[in-house]
């Protein structure tokens, strides 16, 4: 393919297959043009390198484009995936995660120990991290506020 650039900005890509382009003024030159045409328009080949391996479960892909000696090219950075933090999970997801921590016991005995909690444990279906009881839970698991999120992060997985 070529690429028709501007500025060292790109406009629009050609298929090679006609042997000629038409720029955005009708002018039709045959690629690749090395140099100027129609001031700062160039047409040049366009380059675009392999894509690097990595874990698309942890990591994605992020394109760049830039003029390169001529070349258009087209490169890609391997970037770790934003974690996402999730404010809500069940139940079930909060003891999965705590049996997989060894916590369970702790928060089992933490909750029978304490009626309130007890009471909102009965009623809730899904545990909010904002909520008061769950920031009193965290506190009887020895969590401080990134690990509580962690925790909602990991137990909302399972």
């Amino acid at each position: 393919m070529y690429v028709h650039v501007r500025n060292g900005e790109f406009i629009q890509r050609f298929p090679t297959a006609k042997g000629w382009v038409t720029l955005e003024n009708g002018n039709k030159v045959s690629p690749p043009v090395a140099g100027f045409v129609e001031g700062n328009d160039m047409v040049v080949a366009e380059v675009i390198d392999d894509e690097p391996s990595y874990d698309v479960n942890t990591h994605m892909l992020e394109r760049s484009e830039a003029l390169d000696i001529n070349v258009w090219r087209t490169s890609w950075t391997v970037v770790a995936r934003p974690v996402e933090n999730y404010s809500v999970i069940t139940k079930l997801q909060c003891k999965k995660q705590c049996v997989i921590e060894g916590s369970w016991d702790t928060l089992k005995a933490a909750i029978a120990g304490n009626a309130d909690m007890q009471e909102d444990w009965d009623l809730a279906s899904s545990l909010s991290i904002i909520d008061p009881g769950v920031q009193a839970i965290s506190l009887v698991l020895g969590k401080d506020a990134q690990q509580l999120q962690e925790f909602f992060n990991a137990a909302v997985k399972l």
